[in-house]
């Protein structure tokens, strides 16, 4: 989440100086995401994802509920420009997934891509083991039972 900028109030000069008071924001203010807010988000992603221009009366009224949609989804007020691009790039990676890997690890609903990396690292290793039985392990199975450590690129 963002953190807000400082606010400034300035008071009149006083022997040619300018007196700046800077001010922090008052506590209790939001420093994470609100519980239930991860669903909320996704429900945006997805209708942003899903608008068609068939939904509303002509290209002004698809644009304004498309960049409404898309700030429901990004909150550009709450979170930074790196959190927003952690999205979009999170939303890309789960997207280029083979088809049961992607269900499997949105299922899980990893929050930045070191969980999908490792939701999906985790999968990968438990479902080469249950090939044989030919049995589908959940992923939250595969993520108890994986028990080295993931390597994961930082960047």
């Amino acid at each position: 989440s963002r953190v807000a900028a400082p606010q400034l109030a300035a008071a009149p000069l006083r022997d040619g100086l300018l007196i700046v008071k800077v001010e922090e924001d008052p506590p209790g203010g939001q420093e994470s995401d609100p519980p239930g807010d991860c669903q909320d988000s996704e429900s945006f992603r997805q209708q942003f994802r899903q608008f068609r221009y068939q939904e509303v009366a002509g290209p002004i009224e698809a644009l304004r509920r498309l960049r409404e949609l898309c700030r429901q989804w990004l909150r550009p007020e709450m979170r930074t420009k790196e959190q927003i691009l952690e999205l979009l790039v999170l939303e890309q990676f789960l997207n280029i997934l083979p088809e049961e890997t992607q269900a499997r690890v949105r299922e899980h609903s990893p929050e930045n891509w070191q969980e999908a990396a490792a939701a999906v690292q985790a999968f990968q290793k438990c479902a080469l083991s249950y090939r044989a039985f030919r049995t589908k392990p959940t992923l939250d199975y595969c993520l108890l039972i994986v028990r080295q450590p993931i390597e994961l690129l930082e960047y």
